[in-house]
């Protein structure tokens, strides 16, 4: 492992030995580089191609290369403390820009592409892990297909990560095009003022992974803007970004049989959070006028989760809420849990809607147990949820109230997590649910 410098106004040997002999190009340092070399790369380090670029880290999973922006009038070797950004490695016309290998690259500024052409931006194979760091990634290339693509090709990066990168495009009808099988972007933006794509995440319905986007703001993106198109498979997540009030989460229909594509915390202001979950069977959103006297609160707005389910939401693949949990340090004696549910004029079954609960149930062992009000099997006739008129609900809107509970019974024989989830499976249906269980 070595120690290589990287400055595109170096005028000695070329060698990367220091700066005086850096390495011009940072595609000239990787070719002489070997696994787990650590590449100084200037802040002014300026290197542009005319042409296609791919830049392969010869890093591996266990030897991952470091790349780093540094300044070069610092230290030598550089501390801490030199860490910067402002190092560009760019390519101009049609030229793509592929960075792949094992790697954890900082304070790099990657521009793609110029004109009205449509190059790739292309991060990690389907071989080692990849992680970015304090990086911008500019798509120049104004043509209407070229795209940034997190996760390679379509044998699909294996992982993939942003930490504190921003993003632009040049084109609305660009997007970042997910392939590979996980592909994390945390904190960072989409920059302002740049073209905010019409749809921001696209992909293969059958070659998407797992995509999860954590703590980013997102607010660029607005009304007439998605975050994903229907045919990501999914699932994605989205948690505790800052979005636009008006964004819709997904182009319609959602193709999504995988996994839902879920807001989880995430905020335009300092309204209710924006909780979310979208799949083929349905559509979940936080609702703030139709809620429980005594039920969820942010703090401030009283809120429940209203449920629209869609044509093929079936019983054997039913709609399911997010995962509540309470923590439980009562043990050998009967709990019950129960969760409210309000309807317009339908009177739902346990065929139709029921509660599941996952608990500690073995005492030697952290072994989970589940009970559920379901139907007692597939075959059992189906029977009324029990009637819940006594509960207090603010029903604005709702011609015909008719209130529910779905309540189970059972005996916790460790301490730990109590777990439940509500799944719905009646066709064309809105519900309402309070994601505020009582545990009694």
């Amino acid at each position: 492992m070595a120690d290589r410098y990287v400055w595109s106004g170096a005028g000695g040997s070329a060698d990367g030995s220091s700066w005086a002999n850096a390495h011009l190009t940072l595609t000239a340092a990787i070719a002489a580089g070997a696994a787990g070399d650590v590449y100084f790369v200037a802040h002014d380090h300026a290197e542009s191609t005319a042409g296609n670029v791919t830049l392969t880290f010869k890093g591996t999973t266990l030897s991952p290369d470091r790349c780093i922006c540094v300044n070069r009038a610092g230290s030598v070797p550089p501390v801490g403390a030199d860490l910067t950004t402002g190092g560009a490695v760019a390519t101009t016309g049609a030229g793509n820009l592929h960075v792949l290998g094992g790697a954890v690259v900082r304070g790099l500024t990657f521009n793609c592409g110029s004109g009205a052409l449509n190059p790739s931006m292309r991060f990690g194979d389907a071989a080692v892990r990849i992680i970015f760091r304090n990086c911008a990634f500019n798509m120049v290339a104004s043509g209407t297909s070229a795209a940034i693509q997190p996760n390679g090709t379509s044998a699909g990066g294996r992982w993939v990560e942003w930490r504190d990168c921003t993003v632009s495009f040049a084109n609305a009808s660009q997007s970042i095009n997910c392939f590979g099988i996980r592909f994390r972007w945390s904190r960072g933006s989409l920059l302002a003022g740049s073209a905010v794509p019409t749809v921001l995440f696209s992909g293969a319905s059958t070659t998407t992974g797992e995509i999860i986007v954590d703590g980013v703001d997102l607010s660029q993106a607005g009304s007439g803007k998605s975050l994903i198109s229907g045919s990501v498979s999914g699932p994605v997540t989205f948690r505790y970004c800052k979005v636009h009030a008006s964004v819709a989460v997904a182009t319609a229909p959602l193709q999504n049989v995988q996994g839902p594509v879920s807001l989880i915390g995430c905020n335009s202001g300092s309204n209710v959070q924006r909780n979310e979950s979208h799949a083929h069977q349905g559509v979940l959103t936080t609702e703030t006028t139709i809620v429980r006297t005594g039920g969820a609160s942010d703090g401030t707005t009283p809120f429940s989760w209203k449920i629209v389910s869609a044509a093929n939401n079936k019983r054997d693949f039913s709609f399911e809420t997010f995962e509540g949990a309470i923590w439980n340090d009562s043990i050998g004696s009967a709990k019950t849990l129960t969760v409210h549910v309000v309807t317009d004029n339908v009177t739902l079954t346990d065929h139709e809607i029921w509660l599941e609960v996952d608990f500690l149930g073995d005492g030697s062992f952290p072994l989970s147990s589940r009970v559920s009000d379901d139907a007692a099997t597939l075959l059992t006739a189906a029977a009324n949820q029990a009637s819940d008129s006594g509960e207090a609900w603010t029903t604005t809107g709702l011609t015909t109230p008719v209130k529910q509970k779905l309540e189970v019974t059972f005996t916790p024989a460790m301490k730990g997590p109590i777990r439940w989830r509500v799944k719905y499976a009646k066709a064309s249906s809105t519900v309402y649910v309070c994601p505020k269980p009582d545990l009694t």
